[in-house]
């Protein structure tokens, strides 16, 4: 249960190590994220996320949906989300990542 909020991106991850015997390229990472943010974004109704991921150094972001319920208006790499409740989450995983440097 611990680890419930995080299945989403360790199954990213997992994806994304697969594909490590290829060329890390933007369109193999996008599919392997597209992959997993699709299936997620529909099972929770999720009306639009970005998702930013490093790989080898580099940073890709990709952008999903609209910013909300009652509009269209894309998400865009200049698009503010609400953190929410996750913070804690948010926090742990920054210090993990922090302490594995």
């Amino acid at each position: 249960r611990i680890l419930q909020p995080f299945a989403p991106f360790l199954a990213l991850a997992l994806g994304l190590s697969a594909t490590a015997a290829q060329a890390f390229d933007e369109a193999g990472i996008r599919a392997a994220v597209d992959t997993t943010i699709g299936p997620l974004m529909s099972q929770h109704d999720i009306p639009g996320m970005a998702v930013a991921i490093t790989v080898d150094g580099r940073a890709y972001v990709f952008n999903y949906g609209v910013m909300s319920r009652r509009g269209q208006e894309p998400v865009t790499d200049h698009t503010l989300f609400e953190v929410g409740s996750v913070t804690k989450v948010l926090t742990a995983t920054l210090a993990a990542y922090a302490a594995s440097l």
